[in-house]
């Protein structure tokens, strides 16, 4: 019982974990760099990332 609550809510809070991390990667790490060139490289990493934690395949580049 105790795994399959867990099992749960590692499904339900992955996907904002996940979420939050994104965020944080895409607008904190180019603020801190002072570089934008960095924000255009982490956002398609990001959502490379999230695509393929999210389900995969479902976005055409990545299938």
């Amino acid at each position: 019982m105790i795994k399959k609550v867990a099992r749960g809510a590692t499904e339900v809070l992955a996907p904002w974990v996940l979420h939050a991390a994104v965020a944080w990667a895409a607008v904190v790490t180019p603020a801190i760099v002072h570089s934008p060139w960095w924000l255009l490289l982490a956002l398609p990493a990001a959502f490379v990332a999230w695509s393929r934690a999210a389900g995969g395949g479902s976005f055409w580049l990545l299938s």
